[in-house]
């Protein structure tokens, strides 16, 4: 067969945020740093409460967040809320299998801290276009379209008002059964290519590298993901000196461990984190 795959197997693409996704879930370690506690509460079965405390943080302040999430037939709706009085959520409606909205909001004590985002999601047979607008003054609007049942390419345009600047990005993505291979521009001259592959059911791997051809600025990153009967672990080595890992262990049912390292040796900074999960 072709190996660029089948055009009449198409199908489609998912999100232009799925583009880069097996590659950004293995590169984005979960990094915190002090103590996070994380409590789950099931009061129906369409809504839940998370209680969430962060503290020792050396670059977050401490804190409490209180967090809820509704769910029902097409609708959800999450909000949070935390002890400086900053308010934020989203709702997201999809009245048909091929329609989506989203608006999503933030409220705070000053108007910096104020702002808001709608959205909407189209999806075809073989392609995703979104549209999106802020309160900040920018409107994005993305296209994600196969081209096989392995080759796709997304395109992204982005006009802020306010600033009177404009963006483009375009993308190309290539899948097999154990790989993926991204590669995208920009307007402003950035490139980035990526390769995930699994090795096996449990080990992943993933690189990344980041171009800027105007500032002969270079990052190159390497990480792998293993998935253990109860345990994911995260790692990563980038070309600017840091070194990350995270752990999320299920030490008991509903209840996980959490364990979070990052070291700038460039920086000579060091930073770790524990953290706990209970409840749903």
């Amino acid at each position: 067969g072709n190996s660029l795959g089948s055009v009449s197997e198409r199908t489609n693409p998912g999100r232009t945020d799925d583009f880069q996704r097996e590659a950004k879930e293995i590169l984005t370690p979960d990094l915190f740093d002090g103590l996070r506690v994380e409590i789950g509460q099931s009061l129906s079965q369409n809504l839940g409460l998370t209680h969430s405390f962060v503290m020792g943080s050396s670059t977050v302040p401490s804190h409490y967040q209180l967090g809820a999430n509704y769910l029902r037939d097409k609708i959800f709706v999450t909000g949070r809320f935390d002890h400086a009085g900053r308010l934020s959520g989203a709702v997201r409606v999809q009245p048909l299998k091929e329609l989506a909205s989203k608006f999503e909001f933030l409220l705070g004590r000053s108007k910096a801290e104020c702002g808001c985002l709608a959205e909407v999601e189209l999806r075809g047979r073989d392609f995703t276009g979104e549209l999106q607008a802020s309160s900040a003054g920018a409107t994005t609007a993305r296209w994600h379209q196969a081209v096989t049942d392995r080759v796709s390419v997304v395109g992204e345009g982005v006009y802020h008002r306010a600033k009177k600047v404009s963006l483009l990005q375009g993308g190309l993505r290539f899948a097999t059964p154990d790989s993926v291979t991204t590669l995208s521009g920009s307007s402003m001259g950035q490139l980035i290519t990526s390769y995930t592959h699994s090795l096996t059911d449990r080990l992943s791997l993933a690189t990344e590298l980041f171009m800027q051809p105007r500032t002969h600025d270079a990052i190159f990153s390497v990480g792998y993901q293993v998935k253990l009967r109860k345990a994911i672990v995260r790692g990563m080595v980038v070309s600017n000196g840091r070194v990350m890992a995270s752990v999320k262990d299920e030490i008991a049912p509903n209840t996980a461990l959490l364990l979070s390292g990052d070291l700038n040796y460039l920086a000579n900074e060091y930073k770790f984190g524990l953290g706990l999960i209970l409840g749903q």
